[in-house]
């Protein structure tokens, strides 16, 4: 049976430099211990009518957040990591060339998803902001998969030998297509970044020929006879 393949750490390295900006929260350690204990203490002096306290209370907390936050600058990462990846530099030479091409990613999980689409190129699983139902449906004639892919997605795209299918993952936000490569064609993919080798998926009407290489990770072309 087809199984999912996790990111290499390089890879994991890869998009942090490249498409993250930084999601650290302006606290320190401790930060919301003490907000509990001060909330249970205004709580308290409310349920006694201790009202002047009470503001007391609410005006310190409220100091505290403006300082906690003022003091940290939120963004630490600009576009400038992005324009230096080899990687999406690589898919830009690509999508420059070929710039109406399709392209889908394999076996990497989100946010790995939008690297591609970063560097200009159509991205089916990109995340989805909006279900493209009339591409789905090209999958699922009889819509009977439909509750799992219309919905705001993530979307990871496995390869895979067996039959094409669509799979919930464990949070609401995000779906699995189990996509056999004899169904590339009906969603007109032209290219694949990957992080795995392609090639034992090869069939007589379907193969992939390596087009680019950045570390551990792969650009394909998908070839139709």
């Amino acid at each position: 049976s087809s199984k999912r393949v996790e990111a290499h750490p390089k890879s994991s390295n890869l998009v942090v430099n490249s498409v993250s900006l930084s999601r650290d929260l302006p606290v320190f350690p401790g930060f919301f211990e003490i907000i509990r204990v001060v909330s249970i203490i205004i709580l308290s002096l409310t349920i006694q009518g201790r009202k002047r306290l009470q503001h007391l209370f609410v005006l310190i907390i409220a100091i505290f957040c403006f300082v906690s936050g003022v003091l940290v600058n939120p963004i630490q990462k600009g576009a400038a990591e992005i324009e230096t990846s080899l990687l999406t530099q690589a898919i830009s030479k690509i999508t420059q060339q070929d710039p109406d091409a399709i392209w889908i990613v394999d076996s990497l999980p989100f946010p790995f998803g939008n690297i591609p689409i970063m560097a200009g190129a159509p991205t089916i699983n990109s995340t989805n902001v909006y279900p493209n139902l009339e591409r789905w449906y090209l999958l699922d004639p009889d819509h009977t998969e439909e509750d799992i892919y219309n919905r705001y997605a993530h979307i990871t795209i496995n390869l895979t030998s067996e039959e094409t299918k669509f799979e919930l993952r464990s949070t609401p936000d995000q779906f699995v297509l189990w996509l056999n490569p004899n169904d590339l064609d009906i969603l007109e993919v032209e290219y694949i970044y990957t992080n795995r080798d392609l090639t034992p998926l090869n069939i007589s009407e379907v193969t992939f020929e390596l087009t680019d290489q950045v570390e551990d990770q792969f650009i394909y072309h998908v070839i139709y006879s």
